[in-house]
């Protein structure tokens, strides 16, 4: 018994050290699952005057600055079909902003669809202690909106600190402004 449970021990271990992460797949409908992290990113360690003195490093946010609170998240809906609704949890997002708290047991999800034609965005600018990332997922089919939610972002935000998400059809949209540095780098992406 000990020995064909050994197996599965060293594989869970492995599993474990390698973050838990399964590398970049593509899905059947040809979704990504690949997400992707800025280079040269600063998260400063140092503690700001004036703040808590525990013995953990201060978070430094590169683009989520512009959040307040405990684990903040915004999720943005601009533009979407009234057609497709979408979810983070148990809250249905019916404004244009919403402002939510993260909660690792909470998931993305929609329902609905829009036609072949119709492209569907996705923005996700997630950041945690010491790092920062942006994903972003362009011109997914209407038809897939669905899929995209189940196979693709469905658990992209646990784990995160603070998270700011922009759904938007047609063109990628997000609210500028927010952060400067955010701002470039999105807009590079999408220009690439």
């Amino acid at each position: 018994m000990k020995r064909k449970f050994l197996p599965f021990a060293l594989a869970a271990l492995t599993l474990a050290s390698c973050g838990g992460q399964p590398a970049s797949s593509s899905h059947p409908t040809g979704l990504s699952t690949s997400e992707s992290h800025p280079t040269g990113l600063s998260t400063s360690e140092s503690q700001p005057t004036g703040l808590s003195t525990s013995s953990e490093p201060a978070l430094s946010w590169v683009y989520l600055d512009f959040l307040q609170g405990e684990k903040p998240l915004r999720i943005d809906v601009l533009g979407v079909d009234s057609d497709i609704h979408i979810s983070y949890g148990n809250a249905a997002l019916s404004s244009q902003i919403n402002n939510l708290t993260l909660n690792d047991s909470a998931r993305l999800s929609a329902t609905g669809s829009a036609t072949a034609d119709k492209t569907f965005n996705a923005i996700i600018v997630k950041e945690g202690q010491g790092w920062a990332g942006i994903d972003l997922k362009p011109g997914i089919e209407g038809d897939k909106i669905v899929e995209f939610f189940t196979e693709v972002i469905d658990d992209t935000l646990v784990g995160a600190s603070r998270a700011y998400v922009a759904f938007s059809m047609g063109p990628a949209q997000w609210t500028k402004n927010l952060n400067a540095t955010m701002d470039t780098y999105i807009q590079s992406r999408l220009n690439a």
